[in-house]
């Protein structure tokens, strides 16, 4: 049971540590391209197909994706310069907030 519970540990923290992988490397590419970035999130999560892979693709970007497509949509309102300084402020809380996460459980 301890090995199972074990286990199950390790594969949700690699999970959660290839969310927050995940997500700061969409973040990066939404300092480039953001409004691409915002439109393909809405197309995965609201124009899905009800199939199985519809359905799949759609709960894991909602998972993966969610948390940088909604600031991403709260900074691409303000002026440009502001809006690409606070992109790149959350991308690098991001990447700091996965390496801390990767040092606390030396992944």
């Amino acid at each position: 049971m301890k090995k199972v519970i074990g286990f199950a540990l390790a594969i949700i923290i690699l999970a959660v540590g290839t969310m927050f992988f995940c997500n700061a490397l969409y973040g990066l590419l939404s300092l480039i391209f953001q409004r691409a970035s915002i439109y393909q999130y809405k197309q995965f999560v609201y124009d899905y197909k009800p199939t199985i892979r519809g359905y799949c693709a759609k709960y894991l970007v909602m998972a993966v994706f969610t948390p940088n497509s909604y600031v991403q949509k709260r900074i691409n309102r303000a002026p440009f310069i502001v809006n690409r300084l606070l992109a790149l402020i959350f991308v690098i809380w991001f990447w700091i907030l996965g390496f801390t996460t990767g040092m606390i459980y030396n992944i």
